[in-house]
């Protein structure tokens, strides 16, 4: 394993490459944001052919469904399931995860959206040159980033995988009745003015634009930059990489077979013990044999002056004892955290701090 992290752009576009393959080996991803805009082409055409106003609003509905509900209800199922917390533990760093999980859902989104766009090409009789096609990839990307951007703070307010969707969905499909996605925009006033500011319009709006062989309408683009920029700056203040924990009593017997474990573990002469709940595989906290130490005091310190240690180094061997890799063990709430340089297979390149 290499003693430095590979550099910048490689270590992003490989994580880049990773959440992509999750997201369409997601069915939900496949089916919502690929399948359903070409359904509705086929249901909403007239003699074979469909207006350039409707191909948008189905471009638009797959670009906005994965960018919105599949990114948001796949950020908040990584946090509550202890993925988040295991990626943050690892010399990744935070920003390299975060974009990589926006600019994935932004690719995706715009296959989505370009799909509908090339269906509607192909066999809906829609006439589109290479600055018209460049125009819509444009509108459809500002759109994913605008969405992606907002769905990522959005989830720094749901606390359980059950709530994702009633949520994300109930925020998002509102928006798109009001935006004229899937039918003709709602008729009172008001309701128009309010989608105009709202994300799924401009986008709607630029894609048409786009598809007519027309420039980018500046107000579109500005309200879609502002979404972006507001939903990254809330993200980066709310945003949670660990799970809600719910405050539930342990039962008095849970309690008691927990404390008689620890107390096992901490008497009873180990020659070597392996982490069972942790990912990295590590072994033998210490070796007895050789240290001649014993886990009441690695874990207790001096219990009669109240002293604990403030962390533990853990290590992995090779068959032959070889010592692989090191990484320091802290107590609960710190975590290991990169420093940023050295060898990630050394306990001296990390240091234990509280949060994320």
């Amino acid at each position: 394993m290499p003693d430095q992290l590979p550099p910048v752009v490689p270590l992003l576009l490989r994580q880049v490459g990773h959440q992509i393959r999750l997201l369409l080996r997601t069915p939900r991803a496949m089916s919502t944001g690929l399948v359903l805009p070409v359904l509705l082409l086929v249901l909403n055409s007239s003699g074979g052919h469909v207006t350039p106003a409707r191909l948008a609003g189905c471009a638009v509905l797959g670009t906005t469904m994965t960018a919105w509900t599949t990114h948001g209800i796949g950020l908040v199922a990584a946090r509550e399931s202890g993925v988040m917390r295991r990626w943050r533990a690892t010399p990744l760093p935070a920003w390299c995860y975060l974009s990589a999980q926006i600019a994935s859902t932004v690719v995706v989104s715009v296959l989505a959206g370009a799909v509908a766009v090339l269906a509607g090409v192909a066999f809906f009789g829609i006439s589109l040159d290479a600055i018209g096609a460049i125009g819509v990839l444009a509108s459809i990307a500002l759109g994913a980033i605008a969405c992606a951007a907002a769905a990522t703070a959005v989830t720094g307010f749901i606390s359980t995988v059950g709530s994702a969707f009633p949520i994300l969905g109930l925020t998002y499909l509102p928006v798109v009745l009001f935006s004229g996605t899937v039918g003709d925009p709602v008729k009172a006033s008001w309701v128009n003015t309010v989608a105009e500011y709202l994300p799924v319009r401009p986008i709607i709006d630029a894609t048409s634009h786009a598809l007519d062989g027309t420039a980018l309408p500046a107000s579109a683009v500005l309200v879609l930059c502002s979404w972006s920029v507001a939903g990254l700056l809330v993200s980066l203040a709310i945003f949670r990489w660990e799970p809600t924990r719910t405050h539930q009593r342990r039962p008095a017997r849970g309690r008691a077979i927990v404390a008689a474990g620890v107390a096992a573990a901490c008497v009873l002469p180990l020659t070597v013990t392996r982490a069972s709940a942790d990912d990295f595989g590590y072994r033998a906290i210490h070796d007895m044999s050789a240290t001649g130490k014993d886990l009441t005091t690695s874990f207790y310190g001096q219990p009669a002056h109240g002293t604990a240690p403030a962390s533990i180094e853990a290590s992995r061997k090779d068959d032959d004892g070889k010592v692989l890799r090191t990484r320091p063990l802290c107590a609960y709430p710190k975590v290991a955290r990169y420093l940023g340089g050295g060898s990630t297979d050394s306990a001296s390149s990390f240091y234990c701090a509280v949060g994320y």
